[in-house]
């Protein structure tokens, strides 16, 4: 920490994008992001066999309740098949404060992790924006990274495409975590 690291949202934009210049859409419904840590969408999160199949111990839903866009479960929805819940409601748009949860998110991350054979799903509606920003917080907080190593290495597993406030609130973050 406190080496000088700068980060704009554009930089992590051009980390999000294919060699084409786009953004490429998740064809997998999770994957593995880093050791015992997931990414995906509503679809692996609401298949208890897949998630069990998987050996999920704990489920981060980035996108808590009950509007379109949000995945409505909660620690009920997972008590026949043992997993720990926590759920985050955080609306995909730009303005949208993601960064207020990242410490919530952190700790419950961790709590799978020093779990043995714990392992987390972070997911959203699709596991592209929501959940790969989270995915990036902890990478940051936790395992020391750069908002572009974290973003660098939740990509090179899956496609993500963090919404541009999102993006700004991790370079937030990393000038918290590596100040000029």
């Amino acid at each position: 920490m406190g080496s000088k690291v700068s980060c704009t949202p554009r930089e992590l934009i051009l980390i999000c994008e294919d060699r084409k210049g786009a953004f490429s859409f998740p064809t997998n419904n999770e994957d593995e992001v880093y050791d015992r840590v997931f990414v995906g969408g509503r679809q692996t999160a609401t298949d208890k066999d897949k998630l069990k199949a998987l050996g999920i111990t704990h489920v981060l839903n980035c996108a808590q309740g009950i509007e379109v866009f949000n995945v409505d479960t909660d620690q009920r929805y997972y008590q026949d098949v043992n997993i720990k819940y926590c759920g985050l409601p955080v609306n995909d748009e730009p303005e949208a404060n993601i960064k207020k949860h990242f410490k919530e998110a952190v700790s419950f991350i961790d709590q799978a992790l020093k779990q043995e054979n714990g392992k987390v799903l972070v997911h959203c509606v699709a596991g592209f924006s929501r959940s790969a920003t989270v995915a990036i917080a902890y990478l940051m907080i936790r395992r020391g990274m750069t908002a572009q190593e974290a973003t660098r290495t939740v990509r090179r597993k899956r496609p993500i495409g963090p919404n541009e406030g999102f993006l700004k609130q991790l370079c937030q973050l990393n000038t918290k975590l590596y100040p000029l």
